[in-house]
């Protein structure tokens, strides 16, 4: 009788670790959830070819459903644009290979047609017992913009610069006439 109830009261105090463990779980799985879907950035789950993961970020971006890009038979590299596709293959087959990269420039294609400038930054982990790939994609397109406005600003400053130039020297052959 005795036996019994050391075996039961193993039991309970089994049951209650069980309990605090699904209750640390689930409020690790809460954390991670507001984590990646309050997040600025588009973030993703790669298992070595399909998508098995994206946040909302992704979706309002790129224009895809969840649904869409998770699909077994959805090619993310339609994602890609033709520049950025080499350097893409690149980066996955050193992934397949089990090194991690440095953070990579990438044009990205919207379901629009749109294109989009980003940093993706990708780590290899373990994504329920096999190999994944999660990565952080950061828009940078407004960036680009601004370097572009900023590069026609210096090359209009250089042809005021010059034409100023060219009009003083034309203004001093003038006055010798």
């Amino acid at each position: 009788y005795q036996s019994i109830n050391l075996i039961k009261e193993e039991l309970d105090d089994l049951f209650v670790e069980r309990k605090l463990s699904e209750k640390v779980l689930n409020e690790s799985e809460k954390i991670f959830k507001t984590v990646a879907e309050q997040s600025p950035n588009m973030i993703f789950i790669n298992k070595m070819g399909p998508v098995v993961f994206q946040n909302n970020r992704c979706s309002e971006v790129l224009g895809y459903e969840n649904e869409e890009i998770c699909s077994p038979d959805f090619d993310f590299t339609t994602l890609i644009a033709p520049e950025s596709l080499e350097l893409m293959r690149s980066s996955f087959k050193s992934h397949l290979s089990g090194n991690n990269i440095e953070p990579r420039e990438y044009t990205l294609l919207c379901k629009d047609g749109k294109r989009i400038y980003t940093i993706i930054n990708t780590k290899l982990i373990d994504y329920r017992g096999e190999k994944a790939i999660l990565g952080v994609v950061t828009d940078i397109s407004d960036l680009r913009r601004a370097e572009e406005e900023l590069r026609q600003v210096h090359k209009m400053e250089s042809i005021g610069t010059l034409a100023g130039g060219v009009a003083h020297d034309f203004n001093n052959l003038l006055y010798m006439i």
